[in-house]
């Protein structure tokens, strides 16, 4: 997203970025697809193979060669130099082999295989010679790495062209295009090196441009900008630092940190003699601390009441206000039906069982199917034809999915794919939405959020739903509706000072003093059962 908009900043201003995007393209952003290194391979090559012959014939006429002489060249180079390049690894090969003196049975069999390869691919040549020249010169010719300058001399004898010198820059123009098309033909390797080295604007992920093969260490750019700079460890900041004359790192520490598993952080703080606490603060807030960063204090995603939740809650002791400057939204998001009349909304979905609602399958696999029904009922209210249409027209290259489901836990997320997926009235609303756990939610965004908090035991065990950068992240994804699926008894008088208890008491505040954007509902109405 990153390049996409810098890409079309620069165009707006009339500077067009030269860039190369590194990767696999099964995984590149579709706005990006055009400049993957691929996709470039691909246009060069055929752009190549295109003037080949114009740049060819070009350099001929300037160095006072005959078209007939130029034809009989090039015909005679793209002939014979695959079966020369062929025979020139047989032989080397050859001599490899032959160096070892070994008397083994495998070693004779190779040498023996080597020889009738070599020799059948001799006698493939020879034939190619004498169906263009007579067959005294087959007696004449010596088979080496010349082979081809010298059938060229005797073309150009024929043709009575004397100028050895141009003969030889013609010849050398005929191998340097030889190589070239052998790169674009051949693996990315080196033509993603050749990119690496020639765009201005080369983008990737730090696992990707920190491939071995693209030999990063070796290069130097004016800048190394690094995004989401908070979620990288410190050998995948290291990779693309060390390239860089200057650096920005831009990130949020307040969100998402990089991810460990936990019996390395066990296995490293034993070794280093330190509690894991050490390891929670990313090297991108240890940089941000040492260096005094700039943090930025206007946002452009959400509407203003969103922005404001967000604000209060996770960023009012460090930059106090956070600011907003975005458009208005359009009218019809107020003409929505409830829970979408309001902003943000809160739905209680306490059980009226004091057990809670919230099931385990396995360890650690929470889900929560009161919460389920509550979000089918709010989707449901969503799938007119007139507020699908609207969703639709909002789709871009950029955000597919105009709808966000995020949850806490794998199995949650299984249950609303399941229950969405089972009902009939969601069927043209489903390519609407994104389901996903909040890990793998940084660094995007929808029109409308909906956050299934899933936890509602009679112990008010919250589980990492504590961790206030996860709760930053699931909030701050919504653009122009948020809602939260949450027992409100979780958070209203117990664990009131996590990340939750401060959102909850945030809107229950707002709607407290009757602030037009923010409702909390029950949802034991809006199920209209006891259960």
């Amino acid at each position: 997203n990153v390049a996409i908009k810098a890409r079309e900043l620069c165009h707006t201003k009339g500077m067009e970025l030269d860039t190369v995007r590194i990767g696999n393209e099964l995984m590149i952003d579709e706005g990006m697809l055009s400049v993957a290194t691929k996709a470039l391979q691909r246009q060069i090559q055929h752009k190549f193979h295109r003037e080949y012959d114009l740049r060819v014939s070009s350099l001929g006429k300037r160095l006072g060669m005959a078209p007939l002489l130029v034809k009989q060249l090039c015909q005679l180079h793209r002939t014979l130099n695959p079966l020369m390049v062929t025979y020139g690894q047989y032989s080397r090969e050859l001599d490899k082999v032959d160096q070892t003196k070994s008397s083994s049975i495998s070693h004779q069999e190779r040498l023996t295989e080597l020889l009738e390869q070599s020799n059948q691919l001799k006698l493939r040549t020879q034939e190619i010679i004498n169906s263009i020249f007579d067959d005294s010169l087959l007696k004449t010719l010596v088979y080496d790495e010349t082979l081809i300058r010298q059938l060229a001399e005797q073309i150009a004898i024929q043709c009575s062209y004397n100028n050895p010198e141009n003969l030889e820059r013609f010849m050398q123009l005929l191998e340097m295009s030889q190589e070239w098309m052998d790169v674009l033909r051949g693996g990315e390797a080196g033509f993603d090196r050749f990119m690496f080295k020639s765009k201005r604007l080369v983008c990737g992920t730090l696992v990707g441009v920190g491939n071995r093969r693209l030999e990063l260490a070796e290069s130097s750019f004016d800048w190394v900008i690094v995004d989401e700079a908070g979620r990288a460890q410190a050998a995948e900041l290291m990779v693309a630092l060390q390239s860089g004359k200057r650096v920005l790192l831009v990130g949020d520490h307040k969100q998402l940190p990089p991810f460990y598993h936990q019996q390395h952080l066990k296995l490293a703080s034993k070794k280093l003699e330190l509690g894991k606490g050490i390891f929670y603060e990313s090297d991108f807030e240890r940089a941000f601390k040492a260096t005094g960063g700039v943090t930025l204090d206007t946002q452009y995603r959400m509407v203003e009441p969103i922005g404001e939740l967000v604000s209060e809650c996770f960023y009012a002791q460090d930059i106090g206000k956070l600011h907003s400057s975005r458009k208005v939204s359009p009218d019809w998001y107020s003409e929505l039906p409830s829970p979408w009349n309001k902003t943000v909304t809160w739905i209680d979905s306490s059980s009226p069982n004091e057990a809670g609602a919230e099931e385990q399958k396995g360890n650690g696999r929470y889900y929560n199917q009161r919460e389920v029904r509550l979000l089918l009922e709010a989707l449901q209210s969503l799938s007119s034809d007139d507020c699908i249409a609207q969703l639709e027209q909002t789709i871009t290259t950029e955000q597919p999915y105009p709808i966000g489901i995020i949850t806490m836990y794998r199995q949650q997320k299984e249950e609303i794919d399941n229950a969405i997926s089972r009902a009939e009235w969601a069927a043209l609303l489903r390519g609407l939405i994104k389901i996903d756990t909040v890990d793998s939610y940084q660094g995007q965004e929808n029109k409308i959020i909906i956050l299934s908090l899933v936890r509602d035991n009679p112990n008010k065990l919250q589980g990492f739903l504590r961790d206030a950068p996860r709760i930053n992240v699931a909030i701050s994804r919504a653009q122009e509706r948020l809602l939260i699926l949450g027992a409100r008894r979780m958070w209203s008088k117990t664990n009131n000072d996590s990340a939750l208890g401060n959102v909850h008491e945030f809107i229950s505040k707002q709607v407290a003093v009757d602030e037009p954007n923010y409702q909390i509902l029950c949802g034991q109405s809006l199920l209209g059962d006891n259960n």
